[in-house]
């Protein structure tokens, strides 16, 4: 979503994302009036998320369109406690820079530096681990 957000257009919201947003939340709040039907609820949610995948691949989508649209899915499933990682903690451009200096001494097979640079990121707050798909770096 950040590639799509850096190219989008800097305007404000569109008429469409207003009322997706609106349908959105209308159907949200009824299934939970019934008696917290959960079911709808978070059909409601899967239905808001096809909507924004449907803009998202529009190229004339709008910053507006984008922040609107992550609000209500935010809302939403903060409702039902859904497992959704609203992460806003960067990782600090020093501690990235160390992972890639210890990616390159890890390609250039200087383990001891990479341990190194590894337990550095580590005193920082930080957990390295290796994957399949590669290097992950988490808040410790």
């Amino acid at each position: 979503m950040n590639r799509t957000i850096d190219t989008a257009k800097d305007l404000g919201p569109s008429e469409s994302a207003r009322n997706d947003v609106k349908d959105a939340r209308e159907a949200f709040v009824k299934a939970m009036d019934d008696d917290l039907n959960t079911a709808d609820g978070i059909a409601a949610v899967f239905e808001l998320v096809r909507r924004i995948n449907t803009a998202l691949a529009d190229k004339e989508i709008t910053k507006g369109d984008i922040s609107v649209y992550l609000d209500e899915f935010t809302a939403l499933t903060n409702v039902l406690g859904l497992l959704y990682n609203n992460s806003d903690d960067e990782i600090p451009s020093d501690i990235l820079e160390l992972l890639e200096q210890r990616k390159a001494a890890r390609k250039a097979k200087d383990f001891a530096l990479a341990d190194k640079l590894r337990d550095e990121i580590t005193s920082c707050g930080y957990i390295v681990e290796e994957t399949r798909q590669g290097t992950v770096i988490k808040k410790a």
